[in-house]
């Protein structure tokens, strides 16, 4: 018997496993990741790997190239991303002009959990993580209708029955003040009959922003509580003091931040108000919603 073989049959043993890893990976990484996702004009993933710039190119102080680079599935409901990123800036003076010049760039990897979404009729993978910015990609292959998976990964919030993120009827509300943001009308709005929530309203429908005035000292505990169910961990709390002691202002306040969903509970004492008629204020937001409404909603009759 060849004395080789042996070594041989458990090279072919070894890559026959190994081959069927790579293949549970790709079925527990999900096929989504098959498919073109980007932003605008630009694609940065498709067939299971990612488009990263190859090198910097110091003379244009930015760095250039495209690499595609396997994406690595961990478990199925994770991934880890490779990509050359700058490392290191250094400031100078250009032409009477401040500006940063990259100096170092380096092949990093970072770990996201990701989700889809369907919203605004279009499709989006998120992808989040516990020391980045979340990712929103729009799904950019045509034809293709994908089911969503973990899209109520967030904190999940009503104020007088809505979240933001959800539509609205434009006989619900009542127009205080409208603007134009790039090719959408932006609105400030109350509930018809209740100029105690106000609402940030894009496209003439989809809220952004939602703000509860007038919460009674009574009712805060009862409202934190609530709060403090939906997020995984308590409020932080916070208490400032500005200004000199006859002016002296306290700014108390509850925080929530989780998943990219923002609470903010806060009222302002001064010395010279009447504290009973002095109330809290409630500010919540979705910055996964801010960003698709800002950068995916479409310029239509609807919307302007």
């Amino acid at each position: 018997m060849n004395k080789y073989m042996p070594m041989f049959a458990l090279f072919i043993a070894v890559f026959l496993s190994q081959c069927k890893k790579e293949e549970e990976v790709i079925e527990t990484g999900n096929e989504i990741f098959k498919y073109a996702w980007g932003n605008n004009d630009q694609i940065f993933i498709e067939d299971y790997k990612f488009h990263s710039c190859k090198y910097l190119d110091t003379l244009e102080n930015q760095l250039e190239g495209d690499s595609l680079v396997p994406i690595k599935f961990i478990n199925g409901d994770r991934l880890t991303i490779t990509q050359l990123v700058p490392t290191s800036l250094k400031m100078m003076e250009k032409e009477g002009m401040t500006e940063f010049v990259i100096t170092r760039a380096q092949f990093l990897s970072d770990t996201f959990n990701f989700a889809t979404k369907k919203y605004i009729g279009k499709q989006f993978l998120l992808l989040f993580s516990n020391t980045s910015t979340t990712r929103v990609y729009e799904l950019k292959t045509n034809e293709v209708e994908l089911p969503e998976i973990r899209s109520n990964y967030q904190p999940q919030f009503k104020i007088n029955g809505y979240s933001v993120g959800d539509k609205i009827q434009r006989d619900q509300v009542e127009i205080i003040y409208s603007d134009i943001f790039g090719s959408r009308v932006t609105e400030e709005a109350y509930l018809v009959g209740n100029e105690d929530i106000k609402l940030t309203i894009v496209g003439h429908q989809y809220i952004e922003r939602i703000e509860k005035a007038n919460i009674r000292d009574e009712d805060l505990d009862p409202l934190i509580k609530s709060i403090d169910k939906i997020f995984s961990k308590d409020h932080e709390y916070e208490e400032i003091e500005n200004g000199v002691e006859e002016f002296r202002e306290i700014v108390k306040g509850y925080y929530w931040n989780e998943k990219d969903v923002s609470i903010f509970l806060q009222k302002i004492e001064l010395p010279f108000e009447n504290k009973e008629n002095n109330f809290w204020r409630l500010e919540y937001s979705n910055y996964i919603i801010t960003n698709i409404l800002q950068n995916y909603l479409q310029a239509s009759p609807e919307n302007i």
